[in-house]
């Protein structure tokens, strides 16, 4: 069962190159917490053991940016099942 707070996630950010920005406001209103992060991010909820990451979010981000944040968010869900 959740939490009383509901899930901390990623949606990404408010601003012009987050094109999906309205996602988060909606993401709230249903009792999550929102951590606002670029496309490298990755966002933990430690209580839910849910892990999450606005890759794809960023509308300016880069292959090479997608490819970054993919690692980063690869190298934190391998250090939780260890």
């Amino acid at each position: 069962m959740l939490g009383e707070k509901g899930l901390k996630i990623t949606l990404g950010k408010h601003g012009d190159n987050f094109p999906f920005c309205s996602s988060i406001d909606l993401a709230s209103s249903f009792g999550n917490q929102m951590e606002e992060l670029d496309v490298k991010g990755v966002c933990v909820d430690w209580k839910n053991m849910i892990v999450t990451t606005p890759l794809y979010m960023q509308a300016d981000a880069s292959p090479a940016d997608v490819f970054d944040g993919t690692s980063i968010f690869i190298r934190k869900i391998t250090s939780l099942v260890k």
